[in-house]
């Protein structure tokens, strides 16, 4: 079960939909950490330019350089005064065709599930969108930052789409494209491709990270053969139950090996 992320009250009209924000996908990507030959981590710092000397995150404000290397400074209190206040509500200001809002305006999605009490306005706000081929414009308020969204049905629910700001989206006009028109066989044999491979519904199930499931079979390799590299020191060496072990005997205090008294040689009796 997904775990929500946050709550937040969407207001229709004089209705209001409480909803849950969920993780619409996830980057699952391998990930790779910075290790040394030694085998340790590698820790980043935070240092001043100019000095060199390394400074501790508490004591850093947050600067917008408005001219070559001159900053306007703010503090975070004074950032949290300036962010919108209601940041658990989201008021729809329109409705739009779905079909306006172009791949080219989605920045992220996230799904909207009811929360308590919820499940009535949701289903309405979820089915009303549907029969009308509309979508919701709101804004949202959160972290900081006022986002535009979109609210739309999706299945028997609702997603949210952060939206980008038209002050964010490039001119596609500045792409030089040049006009030269293709043959009427080169539109025909183009034509017969497509229909070659066209499918009737995009399905993302038939397609797999080819590199990332290559670098997980390289590192499953690795491990199997043993090439890894612990730093010293690790307690990760071999099984738990061998490293609790070690750590028992290394607490246990050292004792010398018994050694045999020493005997006196025997000597021979002299002749009178």
């Amino acid at each position: 079960m997904i775990r929500a992320m946050c709550t937040a009250s969407i207001n229709f009209g004089v209705v209001t939909v409480p909803v849950k924000f969920y993780v619409s996908a996830s980057d699952e990507s391998v990930q790779f950490n910075q290790i040394t030959l030694t085998g340790n981590r590698v820790k980043q710092k935070l240092v001043d330019a100019v000095t060199g000397q390394e400074v501790e995150r508490n004591t850093l404000l947050k600067g917008h350089e408005y001219s070559k290397e001159r900053f306007v400074l703010f503090t975070q209190d004074e950032l949290d005064e300036i962010t919108l206040k209601g940041a658990k509500t989201i008021d729809i200001q329109e409705f739009v065709p779905q079909h306006s809002i172009g791949p080219i305006h989605v920045e992220k999605t996230y799904y909207l599930g009811p929360d308590l009490g919820g499940d009535r306005a949701y289903s309405l706000l979820s089915q009303t969108l549907d029969a009308q081929g509309k979508a919701a414009i709101a804004q949202w308020a959160t972290k900081g930052r006022v986002h535009l969204v979109a609210i739309q049905p999706y299945r028997h629910g609702l997603i949210l789409q952060v939206l980008y700001y038209h002050t964010e989206i490039r001119d596609f006009s500045q792409i030089e494209v040049l006009q030269d028109p293709a043959s009427e066989q080169e539109h025909r044999i183009a034509g017969l491709l497509i229909s070659a491979l066209s499918a009737p519904n995009f399905d993302n199930s038939k397609y797999l990270d080819k590199y990332a499931l290559a670098v997980k079979l390289a590192i499953d390799t690795k491990i199997a053969k043993q090439d890894v590299l612990t730093p010293p020191g690790s307690q990760m060496q071999g099984s738990l139950l061998t490293a609790l072990k070690n750590s028992l005997e290394a607490t246990k205090p050292k004792t010398k090996p018994k050694t045999k008294p020493k005997t006196k040689p025997k000597t021979k009796p002299t002749r009178a």
